[in-house]
């Protein structure tokens, strides 16, 4: 063997005998770095050896104490909602008020206050004139909401969250909160918000008049020898909201005293 990894580079001529040494101490490096290498392969492989053990029916105490390398797989893999979620929704109070009783007593008061301002042609555009319509909108609104949340509620607690294995207590939580954020978010949006917003839309932009003509009103002009009716929008808010151009404009209701003043 002539390998020598010991070469003094300052002496290119060396004797045979510090030449011989050198080719000794490379032989026992090289000998030595192969035990070194194989004796940290061994001890590499001893120490990920793997014991397999199988449990039969943990209880969740058993299973809170495994290393988190275990593997638990599912009996279920689909389990429905209503084994581990309970819900409670709270409408808000005034649907379930004697303000919306189709019959009730504030109804009847309304209807007489709507009656009274039309046969003596007052102004519309009040409280008075104008809160039948409201408290009957809001009863259809608490109906519709109720039917709509319980029946959503059912087809969600029916369905069911697949899994192979068991979760983590902060990820299973944190999939319960999604879930449940995501089930509301739908809920609100596709029974409220999307049709509130296409009836909207659609009264501004095929420009269909409201009952009360709240968004459009006749207006009738007269000539000399003919005359026409055309459609004028509304404007609310001292006119900085048009209903021919925005489909939600809201401004506040007007009380009428007895007094007459607004």
């Amino acid at each position: 063997m002539t390998l020598n990894i010991f070469e003094n580079v300052d002496r290119p001529n060396p004797s045979n005998e510090e030449l011989n040494t050198q080719r000794k101490w490379t032989r026992a490096y090289i000998v030595l770095l192969i035990i070194i290498i194989a004796s940290v392969i061994y001890i590499t492989m001893l120490s990920y050896r793997t014991d397999t053990t199988t449990l039969e029916k943990p209880t969740l105490d058993v299973y809170a104490k495994l290393p988190k390398s275990a593997d638990c797989l599912c009996t279920n893999l689909s389990i429905p909602y209503h084994t581990f979620i309970d819900f409670n929704p709270q409408f808000h109070e005034v649907c379930k008020s004697h303000f919306i009783e189709p019959n009730g007593e504030w109804m009847s008061l309304l209807y007489d206050s709507y009656t009274d301002q039309r046969h003596n042609k007052r102004n519309l555009r009040t409280f008075q004139g104008m809160a039948i319509f409201h408290f009957q909108a809001i009863q259809a609104m608490c109906r519709m909401a109720i039917m709509a949340v319980s029946n959503e509620l059912t087809l969600f607690l029916n369905s069911t969250l697949t899994t192979v294995e068991i979760l983590e207590p902060d990820l299973f939580e944190k999939k319960r909160n999604t879930t449940i954020n995501n089930f509301c978010f739908n809920t609100m949006h596709s029974n409220f918000l999307y049709p509130l917003q296409l009836i909207r839309n659609m009264y501004s932009g095929n420009g269909l008049i409201s009952a009360l003509t709240t968004n459009w009103h006749p207006v009738v002009a007269h000539e000399a020898t003919s005359g026409w009716i055309y459609m004028q929008a509304e404007k609310y808010n001292l006119s900085s909201c048009n209903c021919a151009t925005m489909p939600g404009c809201v401004e506040p209701m007007s009380l009428e005293l007895n007094s007459g003043s607004n």
